[in-house]
């Protein structure tokens, strides 16, 4: 783990980070956020900076999905966070197939939807 003094973040600080991450070849990283909701706020701010601006991360951006310390135990919320990363991948949860014709419909939209 990369210690960081939250009160004096610098650019080697966010570098160190980025660096770090882009170490493990990972595309994604979750985020457990501490209990205290100024301590989650910065943490998830610099966290986001070093991984996604392109002045901290040399290579390419990673995306970063939060959980709050709560509920990194709990089994909804951590399924709503696999369901969060897979959409940012542009992976679809689900599709609808309408009851609709496909070519002269009054959406002109084909028949299947994705969300």
């Amino acid at each position: 783990p990369i210690q960081i003094d939250l009160e004096h973040v610098s650019k080697n600080d966010l570098l160190k980070l980025s660096d770090e991450i882009q170490s493990y070849g990972v595309n994604c990283v979750l985020v457990v956020l501490p209990r205290d909701d100024k301590t989650a706020s910065e943490v998830k701010t610099f966290v986001t900076k070093s991984l996604q601006f392109a002045a901290f991360n040399r290579k390419t951006p990673i995306n970063v999905q939060a959980v709050q310390n709560n509920n990194a135990g709990k089994k909804y919320p951590l399924w709503g966070c696999f369901e969060d990363i897979l959409i940012k991948f542009g992976y679809p949860l689900f599709r609808i197939d309408a009851n609709l014709p496909d070519k002269d419909s009054i959406f002109n939209q084909p028949r299947r939807f994705m969300t």
